[in-house]
């Protein structure tokens, strides 16, 4: 229905059906879609992810002409996973139901015509209302790479029995990404603070009675982009005391039985 030129633009064609084809999939068999093995499931949308991740994300943009890319592996992560993972990350700024009339709203448009990238891009700004150059020129059209970690937390008394406390957060790539930040306290109460995410590095306060329990960015994961999500999190690095006690005496008491397993040869 929608005649786009796979030739030249093949993410609408391959990367959009990539997208919507998740969301079927996911929606209906849920987490293991995909994969699911007792303790491991993976579903469509993370493994268009897993594969836009696991090499070279900066290679290839999603816009370009198909006999231009280096080899088929840059080909089809461009296409394909990268291509999926640009359009989660769409939904997850504009959010699932302004995505479905961006779906729709390109259909009604285009069907039975030869529609673009920046008739797609067109049809998404009029849905959303703002102008979106600064995703598609980073994602779609460019390589930009989005990894945002929280690299920082430190914590000291304040007046009274509250505890100010200051989250440091970096921009590690070159994509830049809106981003929320959110602080869990050990009360079970939490904060938020929005981020346009183009600093390098920014510094949170927040005053509170409790300590910190952890710091997330995109605590709801909507920047599937984010090629590292292990940095996104950091909680207050606890004593081990109990833990290298035992582990002291487990080590003297080691040392001991292989001095007599020593004497007996």
């Amino acid at each position: 229905l929608l005649a786009s030129n796979e030739f030249e633009e093949a993410w609408l064609d391959e990367g959009i059906t990539s997208y919507v084809e998740g969301k079927v999939m996911d929606g209906h068999y849920g987490a293991g879609s995909v994969l699911d093995w007792p303790g491991l499931a993976v579903g469509d949308a993370a493994g268009h992810r897993l594969l836009y991740v696991k090499d070279s994300p900066e290679r290839g943009p999603m816009v370009a002409d198909s006999w231009a890319y280096r080899s088929r592996a840059e080909y089809g992560k461009a296409s394909y996973s990268k291509s999926a993972t640009v359009l989660h990350s769409l939904e997850g700024y504009l959010g699932w139901p302004a995505m479905q009339r961006v779906l729709h709203t390109y259909y009604e448009l285009w069907r039975f015509r030869h529609p673009t990238t920046r008739d797609f891009q067109a049809v998404a700004e009029s849905v959303a209302e703002e102008d979106l150059d600064w995703f598609f020129d980073q994602y779609v059209y460019g390589t930009a790479v989005v990894d945002y970690a929280v690299s920082g937390l430190e914590s000291a008394p304040a007046a009274g029995a509250e505890t100010v406390s200051t989250v440091r957060v970096e921009r590690r790539r070159d994509g830049v990404f809106p981003q929320e930040v959110r602080v869990m306290f050990a009360d079970g109460t939490y904060e938020e603070r929005s981020w346009n995410g183009r600093p390098a590095e920014v510094t949170f306060t927040f005053t509170h009675t409790a300590d910190i329990r952890y710091v997330r960015v995109d605590p709801e994961f909507k920047v599937r982009l984010d090629i590292n999500r292990l940095n996104n999190g950091l909680a207050p690095q606890p004593e081990h005391i109990f833990a290298r006690k035992h582990t002291a005496k487990f080590a003297v008491w080691m040392q001991f039985a292989l001095r007599i397993m020593e004497s007996l040869f």
